[in-house]
């Protein structure tokens, strides 16, 4: 019984881990992503904007970063909303929706891209497949 016992344990040390799922690389620098063009509405009291993203990149996107900023006339910046995901995969679309409360001097707005390993390149296009 303890021979069984020592050449279960000894064979348990010896195999190598197996992973569930494929490791990919990140994207080291400028990553490359697509973007539907935002759709901005009025809900209640907060504006919302809605869009799609696509990591065009062949490496995955990790600790990426949207901040929205909103400007009065005179170019005044006024509270945004910032979304966050943990990671991107090569190919993958996601919708993001950032929410804003409504205030009296909003007239434009912004968008700034990041991740944890570097800066993001964007590209709109009509749709994302």
């Amino acid at each position: 019984m303890r021979f069984l016992l020592r050449a279960a344990l000894v064979i348990a040390l010896v195999t190598p881990v197996v992973f569930t799922r494929p490791v990919s690389a990140q994207v080291k620098g400028v990553a490359q992503l697509g973007l539907t063009r935002p759709v901005t509405k009025v809900e209640g009291k907060v504006v919302v904007t809605r869009f799609k993203i696509k990591n065009n990149s062949k490496e995955t996107v990790v600790g990426l970063r949207i901040d929205e900023y909103w400007y009065d006339k005179e170019g005044n910046p006024s509270p945004g909303d910032t979304k966050q995901l943990k990671s991107l995969a090569p190919g993958v679309v996601t919708a993001i929706e950032l929410r804003t409360p409504i205030t009296a001097n909003m007239n434009s707005n912004t968008y700034q891209f990041s991740h944890a390993n570097g800066t993001v390149a964007t590209k709109v296009f009509a749709s994302l497949q």
